[in-house]
């Protein structure tokens, strides 16, 4: 029994960080297409979820800088840097 609860375990962690990583790849896309305001909202939630990522900091860094929000695209530079 103890073996088939750590199984779920391991396949919902996987699943979450599947899904977290998804909200990157949709966020960039999004900015690829140049659609900034809808990136933007997808990226703040990576970032929240995964804030180790540099890419997830670049992605929001950028998103923020073509919306004019140069404060907020700063004190995402800032992580990575």
């Amino acid at each position: 029994m103890l073996l088939c609860r750590s199984a779920r375990h391991h396949k919902f962690k996987q699943c979450h960080a599947d899904c977290v990583f998804a909200l990157d790849l949709l966020g960039s896309a999004h900015y690829m297409l140049k659609q900034y305001s809808e990136a933007l909202p997808l990226l703040r939630d990576y970032v929240s979820q995964a804030p180790n990522s540099r890419s997830g900091h670049v992605w929001l860094a950028a998103t923020n800088g073509q919306l004019g929000r140069l404060e907020e695209a700063r004190a995402e530079a800032a992580e990575v840097l």
